[in-house]
């Protein structure tokens, strides 16, 4: 019984590691239905595979990779391509591993064993420790959402440097293994190892870049925008204005030329009407100015409550673009927050701006009901559509940093707080 299990697991152990290896890269992905028992048939009916495929050098390493990849397509919902990217790095993994093994027994003086032998405790803990060291180290990094959204490109890059730096030190390792040079051999297994690593942590450090310089686009984009936005707020205001000036000073006339009391009621219900239009807050700064007043006006639309104590006449060192940024993504967060509450007396913003020892001060608070779920001190935005939110705070947080200011997020009693501190430049 004891030949027989070694029998069957000198066959399987390499698919079994792998699906071990995938199963850790899986974990951040969408899963199918069913998630636990795709993943139990799925594994047996690959390693059956594995068993029953004959061991024909490197066609054998690239059928079980493609069996992995069908388990991970099998069990989880995403694209062939990630699923493919997730078996050749859960292959990446295992050869790590494996070299990792002969390098100890190198190191003890044993006989290296090419076909491993029933694992021991310390081959175990060796393993877990990889694996934990990978999905802290790898998959967080790499996932992207419930994807890890790996283009064409980069999967049959990857693929191919990985297969080809393990099959060629693989060959010279065999060689090595025949001839019974066991020196050269180690080497060529210390170096696949350190091949497999380089290129795991290159393939992270590509991500993160890639990430990095998508959102640097977005975020100029967002800017370009709310600049756009900006000017077009600040004509519209300037035209509304002008407007009610002029209806205020027809109003006068026709109140002065007739006596009549109705007449005076119907403008003076007039005069009420237009108020709210010709309310333009001025705090001493022009762009303070522009967005407080237009959303004072989609406050007053949408029956919400707003008070503002701004003096904003420090600010003038901050660029335009910046401070819209950070007063219209805070002004539309706190107004979309509370839109929807029922309750009258919450629907409620509150907006602060002084100046303190030489900071910049801004505040906003708004009720919330929500559980506050912060991720990268970034409130998690609450839309279904996730890759298309969520860019609010994120411009916020930029423009703040680019002033070398500190930003903070919390709640207080079922109030949420955003504090900003800027130091003033003169």
């Amino acid at each position: 019984m004891k030949d027989l299990f070694f029998s069957v697991y000198i066959q399987i152990y390499m698919a079994l590691e792998l699906i071990i290896n995938a199963a850790v890269f899986m974990v951040p992905l969408e899963k199918r239905r069913g998630f636990w028992l795709r993943l139990l048939l799925g594994s047996v009916l690959c390693l059956m595979l594995r068993y029953w495929t004959p061991r024909i050098g490197s066609i054998t390493l690239l059928l079980t990779v493609a069996n992995v990849t069908a388990l991970v397509f099998f069990c989880c919902n995403v694209s062939i391509w990630d699923c493919a990217y997730c078996a050749v790095c859960a292959y990446a993994i295992q050869h790590f591993v494996f070299c990792g093994s002969v390098i100890l027994q190198f190191l003890q003086d044993a006989p290296i064993q090419e076909a491993p032998d029933v694992p021991t405790l310390g081959y175990i803990a060796m393993y877990a420790a990889v694996l934990a060291a990978s999905y802290f180290g790898c998959v967080r990094k790499l996932a992207d959402g419930k994807r890890y959204n790996i283009d064409v490109r980069r999967t049959l890059i990857f693929t191919v440097m990985v297969v080809a730096v393990v099959m060629v030190l693989s060959i010279a390792s065999q060689q090595a293994y025949v001839e019974d040079t066991r020196a050269l051999y180690v080497i060529c297994r210390c170096y696949a190892a350190f091949c497999c690593l380089f290129l795991l942590v290159s393939e992270v450090n590509a991500v993160n870049r890639s990430r990095l310089t998508k959102e640097v686009n977005t975020q100029q984009m967002l800017l370009k925008l709310q600049k756009e936005q900006y000017q077009l707020t600040k004509e519209k205001i300037e035209l509304i204005n002008r407007k009610c000036h002029d209806l205020k000073r027809q109003i006068g006339l026709l109140r002065n030329g007739s006596p009549d009391d109705d007449r005076n009621r119907e403008i003076t219900q007039i005069e009420d009407s237009i108020q709210v239009y010709d309310a333009t807050l001025h705090t001493g700064n022009e762009v303070l100015d522009v967005v407080l007043t237009q959303k004072s006006l989609d406050c007053e639309s949408l029956h919400i409550s707003m008070t503002c104590v701004a003096d904003g006449k420090h600010l003038g060192f901050m660029d335009t673009t910046d401070l819209f940024a950070i007063f219209c993504n805070a002004m539309d967060n706190a107004i979309e927050a509370v839109q929807g509450l029922q309750d009258q007396d919450k629907r409620m913003i509150a907006v602060s701006v002084w100046e303190r020892s030489g900071l910049a001060l801004f505040q906003f608070e708004n009720y919330f009901e929500n559980r506050l779920e912060m991720v990268d001190s970034i409130p998690v935005t609450t839309k279904k559509d996730k890759d298309f939110h969520g860019f609010g705070m994120k411009s916020i947080q930029y423009a703040v940093q680019k002033y070398n200011g500190q930003m903070s997020i919390h709640t207080e009693n079922n109030i949420f707080v955003l504090r900003i501190s800027i130091p003033v430049q003169q």
